[in-house]
C-alpha cells in the first residue's frame, strides 16, 4: 500500500578511497543533494602510504561546481589497513554523526575479496542507516551529468517506496525534469506456461493489476509520469538481455539488508555484474 512519500533525506555520507571509479558515487551524492538539499560528508579513511589524490579532489570540486551543491570532507589517518577497519570507521561516523543515508561506491572485485566481504558489504551489515551501493559493473562506465532514462526495477508485485523516491529525486532538477522513469515488473513464470500464452494467463493477470495499481498510486503522489512494463521471464539471463536491449542511464534496484551470506541474491549479483549501465541498489 502506497501512503506517502517522504523527500526529507537527511545528512548524506559518502565514502571514499579517492579511487577513479568512485566519481560515480559522487554523481549520485550531489544529484540527490541538488534536488533533496541534504548536506553531502565526504568520509576517507587515509592509509599510511597514500599516494597523492589532488587530482581526484579536484574533479569532485569540478562536479560539485556544476551541481552548485556544497559539501565538506572528515578525513581519518589510520595506522594499518583493512577491510574491516575502514568499515568499522565508516559506521563509527555515520552513526555518531547522525546521518540518515550512506551513499556508497563499490565495483566488481577479485573472487576472494567478494567472498570474505567487500568494505561496501561489510558496512551495509554492520550500519543502522539506509545504504545506496553505487555498483559499476567494469571499468569505463561513468553516468553523464544529466540522466535521461531510469529504469526502477523490481521482482515483487508492489514497487518499493525507497525506490520510487529514489528515481525521482534523480530526476527532479530543472535540467532532467523530462527525464524518463520506467518501472519494470520482472514476474518470473512456470515453465508450464507457454510463452504465447503467458498474457493470458490467471497468474499475468493478477501480477499485472497489482502492479499497474502500485505504479499508478505513485504517479497520483508525485504528479509525474512514470511509464510501468511487466516483463515475463523464465530466468534471470532474461532480464540482462531485455537491459542491454533497452539502455538506460542507471538502473535502480532495491533489496533487504542480509541476516546473513552475500549482500546480493544471485538473480540480483548477475544483473549487476552483466549491466550495461550503473546500478544503484538500495538497502533497506
Amino acid at each position: 500500500m502506497v501512503e506517502e512519500l517522504s523527500f526529507e533525506w537527511g545528512k548524506i555520507l559518502l565514502p571514499l578511497s579517492y579511487t577513479s571509479y568512485e566519481i560515480n558515487a559522487v554523481y549520485i551524492a550531489f544529484y540527490i543533494s541538488e534536488c533533496s538539499g541534504s548536506t553531502v560528508t565526504i568520509f576517507h579513511v587515509k592509509p599510511p602510504d597514500e599516494e597523492d589524490k589532488s587530482s581526484f579532489k579536484n574533479e569532485v570540486k569540478r562536479i560539485a561546481e556544476k551541481f552548485r551543491v556544497k559539501y565538506e570532507v572528515i578525513e581519518k589517518a589510520i595506522e594499518k589497513f583493512s577491510h574491516k577497519i575502514v568499515s568499522d570507521e565508516i559506521v563509527k561516523t555515520a552513526e555518531t554523526g547522525n546521518f540518515s543515508y550512506i551513499v556508497m561506491p563499490a565495483h566488481r572485485e577479485k573472487f576472494y575479496i567478494e567472498f570474505f566481504g567487500r568494505i561496501s558489504d561489510r558496512v551495509v551489515r554492520k550500519t543502522k542507516c539506509k545504504v545506496i551501493i553505487v555498483e559499476v559493473p567494469r571499468e569505463g562506465i561513468s553516468l553523464p551529468l544529466r540522466l535521461k532514462k531510469i529504469f526502477a526495477l523490481t521482482f515483487e508485485k508492489e514497487v518499493g517506496k525507497d525506490l520510487m523516491i529514489l528515481a525521482t529525486l534523480l530526476t527532479s532538477s530543472a535540467s532532467t525534469s523530462d527525464a524518463e522513469i520506467k518501472v519494470l515488473g520482472m514476474i518470473e513464470l512456470p515453465p508450464t506456461v507457454p510463452l504465447d500464452e503467458v498474457e493470458s494467463s490467471e497468474e499475468f493477470k493478477s501480477w499485472k493489476k497489482d502492479f499497474y495499481n502500485s505504479v499508478g498510486k505513485y504517479i497520483k503522489l508525485l504528479g509525474r509520469p512514470i511509464t510501468p512494463a511487466l516483463i515475463p521471464i523464465r530466468e534471470v539471463e532474461d532480464v540482462v538481455n531485455y537491459l542491454r536491449e533497452n539502455n538506460a542511464d542507471i538502473i535502480l534496484i532495491q533489496t533487504r539488508k542480509p541476516k546473513r551470506g552475500t549482500l546480493l541474491g544471485q538473480r540480483e549479483y548477475e544483473i549487476v555484474k552483466k549491466a550495461s549501465s550503473i546500478a544503484l541498489v538500495t538497502i533497506v
